[in-house]
């Protein structure tokens, strides 16, 4: 989701040194939370990403504690299709940055903005990295709940093998029953990716919501558009709750069907419709395109990376070992809401025809 609210100026500057190690070079990116800098990190002898909370955030408990679940969460996450936590710190007024490996590529979103509809051949290896960190992830207990293109990075040119994926941007990510940092009803993420009981702020999320986000993606991947047209999250929630996306087999006739059937499965309205687990749903992608067995379940963990110098663990989070992955998210107030959201976007329409 594109936050189009103003900046406050940044009150980091380039040229500014954090703890004696970090010397801040420019400014790479602004989000809604937070900004990450190119900075070198004298320790490791190389250049680095900072992110840092945005100024006019940090005060915010919720920001700080997002912040804070946020490299939790990828300190425990030490895999190679994930971004890499090195270190973290805190600025002089005692907010916490943290320091990550600095991607040199663009994002999935810009090369799809880019090239359009993907080759089935293209796009397999891009998916067996996404599909790879995402896997350790729940292996882990942790959802993302904000997978997109935007948080896809392609290290390095084209063409990419499966070793070149990142998954970016964790903050929205949680433990599966863990605490939640939203009050009850707030819903976070991008309606375009989000699955519909994430849309309906069901509480109980799982892994199968990551799994429908990951449909999606690999739906405007092949087709080079969006499965459904719409713009405010109303009209995804009533779009993703009474409509049918049109068959990939429609848009791109090439396509094996089993492809176009484990798109559509993930997709699924109810998350008890999708594949109970992502890999569930790449032995039916790998078995569709003719290459066998699904390998992401063997995946290097990536657990020979160094690990995350100063990690807090003043708070611990609750530990996800014991917790399900598979929740039933489909409950029946569900009809009530399209209900009613289909009532005020039809009352909106003739209000604005009669104006």
């Amino acid at each position: 989701m594109v936050d189009e609210r103003p900046r406050a100026a940044s009150m980091l500057r380039a040229g500014l040194v954090l703890e004696g190690r970090f010397d801040l070079e420019s400014l790479l990116a602004q989000g809604r939370w937070s900004e990450v800098w190119r900075a070198y990190d004298r320790e490791r002898g190389r250049a680095v990403a900072l992110k840092v909370l945005r100024a006019e955030v940090a005060p915010s408990e919720e920001a700080a504690r997002r912040f804070e679940r946020e490299v939790e969460l990828l300190g425990a996450l030490r895999h190679c299709n994930i971004v890499t936590l090195e270190a973290v710190g805190r600025l002089p007024k005692g907010a916490l940055f943290a320091s990550m490996e600095l991607l040199e590529g663009g994002t999935l979103a810009a090369y799809l903005a880019e090239r359009g509809a993907l080759d089935l051949g293209e796009l397999s290896p891009l998916l067996e990295g996404i599909a790879s960190g995402l896997q350790a992830a729940h292996r882990a207990g942790v959802i993302h709940r904000d997978l997109k293109p935007d948080n896809i990075f392609l290290c390095g040119p084209p063409p990419w093998a499966p070793a070149a994926i990142r998954l970016l941007d964790f903050g929205l990510s949680k433990w599966i029953g863990g605490s939640r940092l939203t009050e009850t009803g707030e819903v976070l993420g991008t309606p375009r990716y989000m699955a519909p009981e994430q849309l309906m702020a069901e509480p109980l999320l799982d892994a199968r919501a990551d799994l429908y986000a990951l449909g999606v993606i690999l739906y405007e991947a092949l087709a080079g558009r969006p499965p459904f047209d719409a713009r405010a999250a109303s009209e995804w929630i009533v779009a993703k709750l009474s409509q049918t996306p049109e068959s990939l087999q429609t848009l791109r006739p090439d396509l094996p069907p089993g492809i176009v059937a484990a798109v559509h499965r993930a997709m699924a309205t109810s998350a008890d419709a999708r594949f109970p687990d992502v890999a569930s749903f790449m032995q039916a992608w790998y078995e569709a395109s003719g290459h066998g067995t699904s390998n992401t379940s063997s995946a290097d963990p990536g657990g020979s990376r160094p690990p995350v110098e100063a990690l807090p663990r003043d708070e611990a989070l609750p530990d996800p070992e014991g917790n399900s992955l598979l929740q039933n998210p489909w409950p029946a107030r569900w009809k009530l809401a399209l209900a009613f959201l289909a009532a005020a976007s039809a009352l909106g329409l003739w209000l604005s025809r009669c104006a």
